[in-house]
């Protein structure tokens, strides 16, 4: 596992999804792989209709990443849409868009029920891994309306969609490991007891859902 550097990056723009997608590269579905073939024969010919087509599937908290076909038929976790584009742009011949494990934090300051619940273990924040899409140094997600992210992410590597799984979940302790260290709360909390948490809050999730910024990596 190569060492953490932090690096911030800013983005303060939060333009329109359609004005967020010019930003990435639109290319035709041509290639005759298994995922690429999936859109065509839906008439989804093009990069940007795949994003639309799949943003009207169902988001859910868990899928499986090693079957990313479920997932373009039924819906799955907002990593697995993401690395399912990715899959596309790679099958398409597009290597500058990329798929990245991004960490962070999450504060839940938009969301009352859950700050309670940070609130009630004395928590300002948690860290989080996601995947997200990066194309010229910028990140996107299917998950938000402007598609372009604007949070601040503290590290990225590049994945393939195939590691959104038990790769991601690894990457994700480390840096939670890491974060406690530097948050100084390693002498009294351990990445469990925040998977812990990160479980509640899902659970309340699950019964009031709502437009999360992203929903917390399975833990």
């Amino acid at each position: 596992m190569q060492p953490f550097i932090i690096v911030m990056h800013l983005i303060t723009d939060q333009p329109h999804i359609f004005e967020a997608m010019k930003r990435l590269p639109n290319f035709s579905i041509a290639a005759q792989s298994s995922i690429s073939s999936f859109f065509v024969k839906r008439n989804v010919r093009d990069f940007f209709s795949a994003i639309r087509y799949l943003r009207t599937l169902p988001s859910t908290m868990e899928s499986s990443p090693h079957h990313l076909l479920r997932i373009a038929e039924e819906g799955g976790t907002v990593n697995a849409k993401n690395a399912l584009l990715a899959a596309l742009a790679q099958e398409n011949n597009q290597p500058t868009v990329k798929l990245v494990l991004c960490t962070y934090t999450v504060d839940y300051h938009s969301n009352s029920m859950l700050q309670c619940v940070l609130d009630k273990y004395g928590l300002s924040a948690i860290p989080e891994a996601s995947c997200y899409l990066k194309y010229h140094g910028s990140f996107y997600t299917i998950a938000k309306d402007s598609l372009q992210v604007t949070q601040s992410i503290i590290s990225d590597i590049e994945i393939t969609p195939q590691q959104i799984g038990s790769f991601a979940q690894r990457y994700y302790h480390h840096f939670a490991e890491h974060w406690l260290q530097l948050e100084k709360l390693h002498h009294t909390w351990t990445v469990d007891k925040i998977k812990a948490v990160k479980q509640e809050c899902l659970q309340v999730m699950k019964k009031q859902p709502w437009q999360l910024i992203h929903p917390p990596i399975e833990a």
